[in-house]
């Protein structure tokens, strides 16, 4: 049984050996070799023209979103769904950008956020597509840290995605916030089979978000979940402590 930093009892998987690798700058996890993005300058500037010329469409969405949000005849629901799909916009043009500027990249000493209003932001998005039951929870107290906000709302849809897509459509995926010591903790805790019982991906997203997360001291951690799944646990400094 191997430990982690703060003393939760840890589960060897495919899932948390591709992150331990990526944290710990290895190539190789469990016989999974870790393929590095490319870092020619053909690839990158064809991703930067990808994402130079999705923007457009992305921002003829919002337009034509708050366009129909204008009319005053349409329904309460159907306002509902133009504001889900607008804020989705949102979210992708701010993606993208955050793609073609790098430099943007704030650190620990960049803006501070609420977490809660980030996972908050996240499960909602979710719902509007997950048939299965999706539960939020926080407790009172500061949640805010500091890093970058499009960093840490990849990191945490990441997670619950793939607590969701472990679930199944019937499942039960549970999502916790509160604060402990000098930190705040993100727990996910899904009713799918557990490590290794599910078709693994090709990773790329997992490595995403760990080494976003190196960034601002950030990390992940797995256990087994009682709820019979995976948990998975976004750990991160609390702004207090930051400040200390």
């Amino acid at each position: 049984m191997i430990r982690s930093p703060l003393g939760y009892p840890l589960e060897p998987g495919p899932e948390a050996s591709e992150v331990a690798a990526a944290l710990q700058g290895e190539h190789t996890a469990r016989g999974l070799r870790l393929v590095e993005p490319s870092s020619t300058t053909f690839d990158a500037d064809r991703l930067r023209e990808m994402c130079h010329d999705i923007r457009q469409p992305v921002a003829s969405i919002i337009v034509l979103a708050d366009a129909a949000l204008s009319e005053d005849s349409i329904p309460s629901a159907v306002r509902a769904r133009l504001g889900q799909v607008r804020e989705h916009a949102e979210w992708i043009g701010d993606l993208l950008q955050h793609l073609l500027d790098p430099h943007l990249v704030r650190t620990a000493n960049g803006k501070s956020y609420d977490l809660t209003q980030l996972v908050s932001k996240v499960v909602q998005a979710e719902r509007a597509t997950y048939g299965g039951d999706l539960r939020l929870r926080w407790s009172e107290g500061d949640m805010r840290v500091r890093g970058d906000a499009i960093e840490l709302r990849r990191a945490i849809a990441n997670l619950l995605s793939n607590a969701i897509r472990a679930a199944g459509p019937d499942g039960t995926v549970l999502v916790e916030l509160h604060g402990i010591d000098d930190h705040v903790l993100l727990t996910i805790d899904d009713s799918g089979p557990g490590f290794g019982m599910i078709r693994r991906r090709t990773g790329l997203g997992l490595r995403a978000v760990a080494r976003g997360l190196k960034s601002y001291g950030g990390h992940i951690e797995y256990s087994r979940s009682h709820m019979g799944g995976t948990r998975a646990i976004l750990v991160l400094r609390a702004i207090d402590s930051l400040e200390r």
